[in-house]
Protein backbone atom coordinates (compact mmCIF):
# COMPACT_ATOMS: atom_id res chain seq x y z
CA UNK A 1 0.00 0.00 0.00
CA UNK A 2 3.04 2.45 1.05
CA UNK A 3 3.88 2.00 -3.29
CA UNK A 4 0.76 2.59 -4.26
CA UNK A 5 0.97 5.96 -2.11
CA UNK A 6 3.92 7.63 -3.39
CA UNK A 7 3.37 6.74 -6.70
CA UNK A 8 3.13 10.20 -8.76
CA UNK A 9 0.10 11.41 -10.46
CA UNK A 10 -0.96 9.43 -13.47
CA UNK A 11 0.13 12.03 -16.22
CA UNK A 12 3.35 12.80 -14.17
CA UNK A 13 4.03 8.89 -14.72
CA UNK A 14 3.06 9.00 -18.09
CA UNK A 15 5.17 12.01 -19.41
CA UNK A 16 8.44 10.61 -17.66
CA UNK A 17 8.05 7.25 -19.02
CA UNK A 18 7.24 8.96 -22.71
CA UNK A 19 10.72 10.95 -22.31
CA UNK A 20 12.59 7.86 -21.90
CA UNK A 21 12.74 7.61 -17.60
CA UNK A 22 12.09 4.34 -16.11
CA UNK A 23 8.67 3.71 -14.40
CA UNK A 24 7.74 3.69 -10.68
CA UNK A 25 8.80 -0.19 -9.63
CA UNK A 26 9.12 -1.51 -6.21
CA UNK A 27 10.83 -4.81 -5.31
CA UNK A 28 9.26 -7.29 -2.40
CA UNK A 29 11.32 -10.45 -0.99
CA UNK A 30 10.36 -12.94 1.42
CA UNK A 31 11.18 -16.10 2.22
CA UNK A 32 13.01 -17.02 -0.97
CA UNK A 33 10.28 -15.43 -3.14
CA UNK A 34 11.44 -12.05 -5.25
CA UNK A 35 8.54 -9.99 -6.76
CA UNK A 36 9.24 -6.89 -8.76
CA UNK A 37 5.63 -4.13 -8.60
CA UNK A 38 5.92 -2.10 -11.60
CA UNK A 39 3.53 0.58 -11.98
CA UNK A 40 2.17 1.00 -15.47
CA UNK A 41 1.21 4.16 -17.65
CA UNK A 42 -2.24 4.57 -17.78
CA UNK A 43 -4.20 5.06 -20.93
CA UNK A 44 -5.32 8.72 -21.48
CA UNK A 45 -9.27 7.82 -21.64
CA UNK A 46 -8.95 5.60 -18.26
CA UNK A 47 -11.94 5.81 -16.42
CA UNK A 48 -10.16 5.90 -13.35
CA UNK A 49 -8.46 9.27 -14.26
CA UNK A 50 -11.60 10.85 -13.30
CA UNK A 51 -13.37 8.46 -11.29
CA UNK A 52 -11.14 6.71 -8.18
CA UNK A 53 -13.93 4.07 -7.94
CA UNK A 54 -13.51 2.72 -11.53
CA UNK A 55 -12.71 -0.89 -12.39
CA UNK A 56 -8.82 -1.07 -13.10
CA UNK A 57 -8.71 -4.94 -13.56
CA UNK A 58 -10.47 -6.72 -15.45
CA UNK A 59 -10.90 -11.01 -16.57
CA UNK A 60 -8.69 -11.65 -19.50
CA UNK A 61 -9.91 -14.18 -22.00
CA UNK A 62 -12.41 -16.88 -21.77
CA UNK A 63 -11.40 -20.55 -21.99
CA UNK A 64 -13.77 -23.06 -23.33
CA UNK A 65 -14.48 -25.99 -25.28
CA UNK A 66 -12.97 -29.86 -24.18
CA UNK A 67 -10.04 -30.22 -22.17
CA UNK A 68 -7.32 -31.05 -25.09
CA UNK A 69 -4.50 -30.47 -22.73
CA UNK A 70 -2.66 -33.94 -23.84
CA UNK A 71 -2.67 -32.76 -27.61
CA UNK A 72 -0.92 -29.40 -26.85
CA UNK A 73 1.85 -31.07 -24.72
CA UNK A 74 2.40 -33.71 -27.21
CA UNK A 75 3.32 -30.80 -29.88
CA UNK A 76 5.39 -29.11 -27.46
CA UNK A 77 7.49 -32.76 -26.94
CA UNK A 78 7.27 -32.69 -30.91
CA UNK A 79 8.95 -29.17 -31.21
CA UNK A 80 11.62 -30.43 -29.42
CA UNK A 81 12.05 -33.34 -30.84
CA UNK A 82 12.85 -31.84 -34.39
CA UNK A 83 15.59 -29.66 -32.98
CA UNK A 84 18.95 -30.82 -34.42
CA UNK A 85 21.03 -32.30 -31.29
CA UNK A 86 24.17 -34.37 -32.43
CA UNK A 87 24.94 -36.49 -29.48
CA UNK A 88 26.90 -40.12 -28.77
CA UNK A 89 24.30 -42.55 -29.59
CA UNK A 90 25.41 -44.64 -26.65
CA UNK A 91 23.99 -42.18 -23.76
CA UNK A 92 20.46 -41.38 -22.78
CA UNK A 93 18.54 -38.58 -24.61
CA UNK A 94 15.74 -37.09 -22.46
CA UNK A 95 13.29 -34.58 -23.68
CA UNK A 96 11.78 -31.99 -20.79
CA UNK A 97 9.16 -29.67 -20.82
CA UNK A 98 7.07 -27.75 -18.23
CA UNK A 99 3.27 -27.16 -17.31
CA UNK A 100 1.51 -24.43 -16.27
CA UNK A 101 -1.99 -26.17 -17.07
CA UNK A 102 -3.97 -26.71 -14.62
CA UNK A 103 -6.13 -29.22 -16.64
CA UNK A 104 -3.07 -31.41 -17.39
CA UNK A 105 -3.96 -33.86 -15.12
CA UNK A 106 -2.24 -37.85 -15.15
CA UNK A 107 -4.95 -38.67 -17.44
CA UNK A 108 -3.96 -36.32 -20.10
CA UNK A 109 0.17 -36.51 -18.90
CA UNK A 110 -0.15 -40.17 -19.84
CA UNK A 111 -2.22 -39.69 -23.83
CA UNK A 112 -0.22 -37.19 -24.55
CA UNK A 113 3.07 -39.27 -24.21
CA UNK A 114 1.70 -43.00 -24.94
CA UNK A 115 -1.75 -42.26 -26.47
CA UNK A 116 -5.24 -43.47 -25.93
CA UNK A 117 -3.66 -47.18 -25.38
CA UNK A 118 -2.03 -46.17 -22.81
CA UNK A 119 -3.91 -48.62 -20.25
CA UNK A 120 -2.36 -51.30 -22.41
CA UNK A 121 0.59 -50.43 -20.82
CA UNK A 122 -0.94 -51.30 -17.73
CA UNK A 123 -2.16 -54.41 -18.54
CA UNK A 124 -6.01 -52.73 -18.35
CA UNK A 125 -6.70 -54.19 -21.31
CA UNK A 126 -5.93 -54.58 -25.25
CA UNK A 127 -5.28 -51.71 -27.34
CA UNK A 128 -7.52 -50.44 -28.98
CA UNK A 129 -6.79 -47.26 -31.53
CA UNK A 130 -3.80 -48.95 -33.43
CA UNK A 131 -5.31 -47.92 -36.47
CA UNK A 132 -6.02 -44.18 -35.46
CA UNK A 133 -2.86 -41.83 -35.52
CA UNK A 134 -4.57 -39.16 -34.69
CA UNK A 135 -4.48 -41.08 -31.31
CA UNK A 136 -1.33 -41.77 -31.17
CA UNK A 137 1.13 -40.37 -28.38
CA UNK A 138 4.70 -38.85 -28.09
CA UNK A 139 5.90 -42.24 -28.10
CA UNK A 140 2.85 -44.26 -29.10
CA UNK A 141 3.02 -48.30 -28.02
CA UNK A 142 2.31 -51.25 -30.65
CA UNK A 143 1.35 -50.79 -34.29
CA UNK A 144 1.22 -47.27 -33.07
CA UNK A 145 4.61 -46.93 -32.02
CA UNK A 146 6.52 -43.78 -33.39
CA UNK A 147 9.46 -45.21 -34.30
CA UNK A 148 11.59 -42.32 -35.08
CA UNK A 149 11.84 -41.94 -31.33
CA UNK A 150 13.38 -44.89 -30.25
CA UNK A 151 16.91 -42.15 -29.78
CA UNK A 152 14.74 -40.57 -26.93
CA UNK A 153 14.88 -42.48 -23.66
CA UNK A 154 12.40 -41.05 -21.80
CA UNK A 155 10.08 -37.50 -21.37
CA UNK A 156 10.24 -35.18 -18.21
CA UNK A 157 7.16 -32.70 -17.49
CA UNK A 158 8.11 -30.75 -14.79
CA UNK A 159 4.48 -29.98 -13.20
CA UNK A 160 3.46 -26.80 -11.97
CA UNK A 161 0.18 -25.19 -12.40
CA UNK A 162 1.09 -22.10 -11.22
CA UNK A 163 3.57 -19.34 -11.93
CA UNK A 164 5.15 -18.81 -8.73
CA UNK A 165 5.79 -21.99 -7.52
CA UNK A 166 8.40 -23.14 -5.01
CA UNK A 167 10.89 -25.40 -6.25
CA UNK A 168 10.27 -28.41 -3.44
CA UNK A 169 6.29 -28.17 -4.46
CA UNK A 170 7.14 -28.79 -8.56
CA UNK A 171 6.84 -32.72 -9.70
CA UNK A 172 9.31 -33.94 -11.65
CA UNK A 173 6.99 -36.74 -14.23
CA UNK A 174 9.41 -39.22 -15.80
CA UNK A 175 8.00 -41.04 -18.36
CA UNK A 176 9.94 -44.11 -19.95
CA UNK A 177 10.27 -44.55 -23.79
CA UNK A 178 9.06 -48.74 -24.32
CA UNK A 179 10.76 -48.56 -27.20
CA UNK A 180 14.31 -46.65 -26.09
CA UNK A 181 17.08 -47.59 -27.91
CA UNK A 182 19.35 -46.31 -24.40
CA UNK A 183 17.33 -46.58 -21.38
CA UNK A 184 17.40 -43.88 -18.77
CA UNK A 185 19.38 -44.77 -15.65
CA UNK A 186 17.52 -44.80 -12.32
CA UNK A 187 18.87 -42.02 -10.63
CA UNK A 188 20.08 -39.68 -12.88
CA UNK A 189 17.69 -37.00 -13.01
CA UNK A 190 15.54 -35.95 -9.97
CA UNK A 191 12.34 -37.66 -10.05
CA UNK A 192 8.86 -37.01 -7.83
CA UNK A 193 6.98 -40.06 -10.01
CA UNK A 194 8.39 -42.45 -13.01
CA UNK A 195 5.86 -44.38 -15.15
CA UNK A 196 7.93 -47.62 -16.13
CA UNK A 197 8.16 -51.36 -15.97
CA UNK A 198 7.03 -52.06 -12.88
CA UNK A 199 7.30 -56.01 -12.95
CA UNK A 200 6.86 -58.36 -16.68
CA UNK A 201 5.81 -56.73 -19.10
CA UNK A 202 3.15 -54.17 -16.92
CA UNK A 203 3.98 -50.97 -16.48
CA UNK A 204 3.19 -48.12 -13.99
CA UNK A 205 4.53 -45.35 -11.12
CA UNK A 206 7.07 -45.54 -8.99
CA UNK A 207 7.06 -44.84 -6.70
CA UNK A 208 3.54 -45.91 -6.56
CA UNK A 209 0.58 -43.00 -7.48
CA UNK A 210 -2.89 -44.20 -8.75
CA UNK A 211 -3.85 -44.35 -12.04
CA UNK A 212 -6.51 -42.28 -13.66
Amino acid sequence: MRFLKELPDPQVATAAYQSGQPLPWRDFERDGIYVRFEALPMKPNAASLTDPAARIVGMGPVIGGPVDSHQRLKERLNGKRKKPYVLDPEVSYVLAVGSRDPFCNDLQLLMAIYGRDWEALTGGRAPLWQDELKFRGFFGIGKAEARYHTRCSAAVVINGSVLIHELSAMQWLVFDNPHARVRLPDGLLPTTHRFQTVGGSRWGWRPARPLP
